[in-house]
Formats: structure tokens, C-alpha cells, sequence
């Protein structure tokens, strides 16, 4: 049995090699050479089923008389169709068996009229359907709340002559999305506040808009609205001159986010794989990637809370700010993007007294470093009270909410 193994094995072998001889010359569109090689890779294929024959011969002889006479009539049948090939009386046109499929060296031209079908400017279809989805990454809701439904059991646009308006810009501007996105963020509507106003004057004005209109349908603020997950994390290591902005490469592993300091858009995401701390604050569905679920929860606190990576980045950014004048207002500024409020400042700078005499009198009552924390809190107790209101402002709501 061996030996027919063997043999078998070196049949199979020379019936693939030319088999796909006989392919590439087909798709090479070699017509003279391809019939030699087809009929070279009949007989082979020919040759190697006469050989599998005689080894299932040999098999059944160890079996059943039944068996060995089915083997042996297999063999005969496999015989006679190689001596016809041989003699030239059948099978000469070189029928063998491709390696794969093969397909047409011609497109159908279906695809291309899709496309054509798809851009053309009497379907006004998918330029709506890009609209609503530029639209709803500036202002956080879409003009069509169906995002993934744009037939007759969606929505109906709320605002159905802007959705149009802007379908014929991105038309006629030959689908250039950049054009339409500045359109729209140089707009007067996009750049209304989203907060009322300190002014007595003007905020009373702004309630009684409000009271008109709370769901703000009519755009006359714009909408606050959490970060997605991957900004989240981004822009905590921007802050602490810790993101690395390389471009391109394979997929990182999920599991070294906390690690690994590249831009969250390369790590793996899929239905059963994704990052823990990013699944918090929403992170992209693989399965309904029309549009993103937005959510406010605690846990969203408790993971910047606990994340070694926000508690290094603290740490970072209150040793780069620390020689600042008004540590409290450059603290503000950096995480919050905005001066705090007397209040706020006044609480902040009881705090870190507080805060600083408390550790100076504690130095054993400390908890011990865990996690995927790297960077060791600071010695001095006044500068570990900076890094831990640093880290505070890093779980306030409004790091992670656009304005």
C-alpha cells in the first residue's frame, strides 16, 4: 500500500502543476499553447485517477468481496477512459478540471451601470442619504432620523428642504465632500452656542426660545453631545503629548489599549472583540454602522476613574502645567477649554491645600498602585494634589462633551 501512496501522491502533484499550467495560460489568453497544456493536464489528471483506482483496489481486497468488485470495476472505467485519451478516441479537446473557478475576462458591465445609476443626478437617493450622514456627525442628530431607513416605513425629514438643498451642493460640486463640510461648519447654524449665556439679558431671551422650542427642531443652539469613544481616548493622550499620530499598519490587539499609545481607530473591533474602555462610551457597532447610540452613565466616570492610561496622562499633564502661575485657571483651560468659575476656582484651591496637608500627614495610609498604571505618582504632596485634581477635570462631564 505504500508504494500506490506513494505513487498516488506523485500523480496528484503532477496533475495539479499542470492543471494550473494550463489555467494561466488560459488567462494569459495563449490559445496555441493552452490547448497543449490542456491536453497535457487531462492526461495527468487521467493518469492520477487510473492511480487512485488501483490503491482503493488494494484497500478492498482487506474488506469485502463486494467492495473489491466495485473497486475493481472503478479501475477498468478509469483504465479505458486513459487508453481512449492515449489513443486519441475521446477527450482529445482537453477537458481537464480547473485548479478554480474561472470567470470572464470581460466585465458584464452591471457594476458599472450601478454605479452610474447610483451618481446620477436624477437619483437624488444617495446624495441624500450622504447629506444626512455629514449633517449628523456636525450636529449630532441626522435631518432624517432613520438614518438606515430612507424608504416609506422610515422617517420623514425634519427639515426635508435643507436635506435636498444640500444634496444638490454635494451634486454640484462634483460630490466634493470637503466643499459641503465647510459649507456647513462655516454655517450661522452650526456655530450657535449650546450653552445659555451669563447675561441676564440675553438668557432670558434664550428661555423663552427654549420654552418654544426645547427639542431645539429649529437648530437655534447647537446640540451638546458626548464625544465618541475613540476621542474619548484620544484626546486624553493628546493632552498629555502621548498620542502617536503615525499613520497606517495592521490592526492592534484590543487588549493593549491601555498600553499602546497609537490612535484608537487601529485597534481591533469587531462584533466579539473590542476595547473595554471604549465599549463604555459607545464605542462603534461592527453590526449597525449607520449610526452611533449615545449614552450617559456612571460607568463612564468609573473608567476614566480606574483607566491606568487616564491616570498617567494626569500625571503628565499636572507635571507639564505645574510651574504655571494660576495652576487652577491653565488646568481649566487645558482639560475644559474654558476659565473656571469663581466658585470653582475658589474649591479647587481649597483643595489642593487640603488636599497637599492631608498626604504630608498620611504617607502610610496611601493605596498601592494596580493595574496598567505606569507612571508613579508624584513625591511632593502638593504636586500629587495637582495631579489628582487633574485627573479629577479629566472625569468631569465636560472633557468628554463637545460644545
Amino acid at each position: 500500500h505504500a508504494v500506490a501512496e506513494s505513487e498516488l501522491a506523485q500523480a496528484d502533484r503532477d496533475s495539479l502543476d499542470c492543471r494550473l499550467a494550463a489555467d494561466l495560460a488560459r488567462l494569459d489568453g495563449e490559445s496555441a499553447g493552452f490547448m497543449l497544456l490542456a491536453r497535457q493536464a487531462l492526461t495527468s489528471e487521467r493518469i492520477a485517477a487510473v492511480k487512485k483506482s488501483q490503491l482503493n483496489v488494494l484497500r478492498a481486497a482487506a474488506e469485502s468481496p463486494e467492495k473489491q468488485a466495485e473497486a475493481a470495476k472503478a479501475l477498468e472505467a478509469a483504465q479505458t477512459a486513459f487508453n481512449m485519451l492515449s489513443e486519441g478516441a475521446g477527450g482529445s479537446s482537453g477537458h481537464y478540471t480547473p485548479v478554480g473557478p474561472s470567470y470572464p475576462r470581460t466585465s458584464t458591465g452591471r457594476r458599472t451601470a450601478l454605479a452610474r445609476w447610483l451618481t446620477d443626478p436624477a437619483n437624488p437617493r444617495t446624495a441624500r442619504i450622504a447629506v444626512n450622514q455629514l449633517w449628523s456627525r456636525h450636529f449630532g442628530v441626522p435631518l432624517v432620523e432613520t438614518a438606515e431607513n430612507f424608504g416609506l416605513n422610515g422617517r420623514k425629514p425634519s427639515h426635508p428642504e435643507l436635506l435636498d438643498w444640500l444634496a444638490c451642493e454635494l451634486v454640484e460640486g462634483d460630490w466634493t465632500m470637503k466643499r459641503l463640510h465647510k459649507l456647513i461648519v462655516l454655517s450661522a447654524t452650526y456655530r450657535m452656542q449650546s450653552f445659555l449665556p451669563h447675561r441676564s439679558d440675553s438668557r432670558s431671551d434664550h428661555e423663552r426660545v427654549a420654552s418654544l422650542d426645547p427639542d431645539n427642531r429649529y437648530f437655534w443652539r447647537m446640540n451638546s453631545r458626548r464625544m465618541e469613544a475613540e476621542v474619548v481616548r484620544d484626546s486624553t493622550l493628546f493632552l498629555a503629548a502621548q498620542l502617536d499620530f503615525s499613520l497606517g499598519g495592521s490592526e492592534i490587539e484590543e487588549t493593549k489599549g491601555e498600553q499602546v499609545t497609537r490612535r484608537s481607530m487601529y485597534f481591533r473591533n469587531t462584533p466579539n472583540e473590542s476595547m473595554l474602555m471604549l465599549d463604555v462610551f459607545d464605542l462603534a457597532d461592527p453590526n449597525a454602522c449607520y449610526r452611533r447610540k449615545e449614552s450617559i452613565v456612571p460607568n463612564q466616570s468609573l473608567a476614566m476613574m480606574n483607566s491606568g492610561l487616564v491616570q498617567d496622562a494626569a500625571r503628565r499633564i499636572a507635571e507639564r502645567i505645574a510651574q504655571e502661575t494660576d495652576f487652577v485657571g491653565c488646568a481649566f483651560e487645558t482639560i475644559l477649554g474654558r476659565p473656571p468659575r469663581d466658585e470653582e476656582r475658589s474649591r479647587c484651591e481649597s483643595f489642593l491645600s487640603e488636599h497637599a496637608s492631608r498626604l504630608r500627614s498620611d504617607q502610610d495610609g496611601r493605596f498601592a498602585e494596580g493595574g496598567t498604571v505606569t507612571r508613579k505618582p508624584a513625591e511632593d504632596p502638593r504636586l500629587r494634589a495637582q495631579e489628582n485634581l487633574v485627573h479629577t477635570l479629566l472625569l468631569h462631564h465636560e472633557f468628554v462633551t463637545i460644545r
